[in-house]
């Protein structure tokens, strides 16, 4: 790797930081003054209802994967764990997205009858791609808020001894597997799993259901913290639990802006691939 090659998405994702700063303080200081009641209706949900939604997403997230995992070691029992891991990603997603927007029309009383606000409360298109709260200004500040995440968790870490140390310095096995692949086709068809199917999968669970089923029983801030301490749970990750809480806040917080799932979906969308071309340059 030359100097270039490195410097390159340092100083990216440094001057995103910087942007990411300067529109978390104007958003900030808008929320502050705006004071406007909630955009997003809560999703009051009944005990049968939310029981029901918790199996269809466990199922969703686990089936497929177990399913893939050993269709995968048994039709190229010669591959290693890592080639392995860059088949099952997208077929899993594949399967869990389909599952999971199946389901929805089996059993239509286990998600929000209408994922989005009502129409009169919706974000417009334009305040949706160029507004205050619109996607790229989220984005930013979503860049800024998760650096600062990770510097937290890094300087806490620091003072823990090192065989807890240890746990925090583990890198993701699908980091792991995309830098070293050996086969392109096989890293690329995980393109489209990791930067559209998964948005897409963990938004409709984690935003539209469990966000605004807690939002029926308490305010809409600790909803927020708590759904996105479950999402960031999820990811099975130690060292970006933080940085991941604070993300899922920032798409909460889009979400009820703009009215629009597809808001917080096109913002996790342009994280991962963010988190995508920054991995593309850790590959040798």
């Amino acid at each position: 790797m030359t100097s270039a090659e490195f410097s390159a998405p340092v100083v990216w994702q440094l001057l995103l930081t910087v942007a990411g700063a300067a529109a978390a303080s104007v958003q900030f200081a808008a929320l502050r003054r705006e004071r406007t009641s909630a955009t997003l209706p809560a999703w009051n949900a009944g005990p049968a209802q939310i029981l029901l939604f918790v199996a269809v997403c466990l199922f969703c997230f686990l089936g497929p994967g177990f399913v893939c995992a050993a269709a995968a070691r048994e039709l190229f029992p010669d591959a290693n764990p890592q080639e392995n891991l860059l088949l099952q990603v997208p077929a899993a997603q594949t399967l869990s997205l389909a599952a999971l927007l199946g389901f929805a029309k089996i059993f239509p009383d286990a998600f929000p009858r209408r994922f989005d606000a009502p129409r009169e409360r919706r974000a417009g298109l334009r305040a949706l791609v160029a507004g205050r709260f619109g996607v790229p200004a989220f984005f930013v500040a979503g860049i800024f808020v998760v650096t600062v995440g990770a510097a937290l968790t890094s300087a806490a870490v620091a003072l823990f001894p090192e065989n807890v140390r240890e746990i925090f310095e583990e890198k993701q096995m699908l980091v792991d597997a995309l830098t070293s692949a050996e086969n392109p086709l096989a890293a690329a068809l995980c393109v489209p799993a990791i930067v559209v199917f998964t948005p897409i999968l963990e938004e409709i669970v984690f935003r539209a259901g469990l966000y605004r089923f807690l939002k029926s029983k308490m305010a809409a801030v600790p909803a927020a913290a708590l759904s996105s301490a479950v999402f960031a749970l999820m990811h099975d990750a130690p060292a970006s639990y933080l940085p991941l809480a604070l993300l899922g806040c920032v798409f909460c917080l889009a979400y009820e802006k703009t009215g629009r799932l597809a808001a917080p979906v096109l913002i996790h969308a342009l994280f991962n691939a963010n988190s995508l071309v920054g991995i593309a340059f850790l590959a040798p």
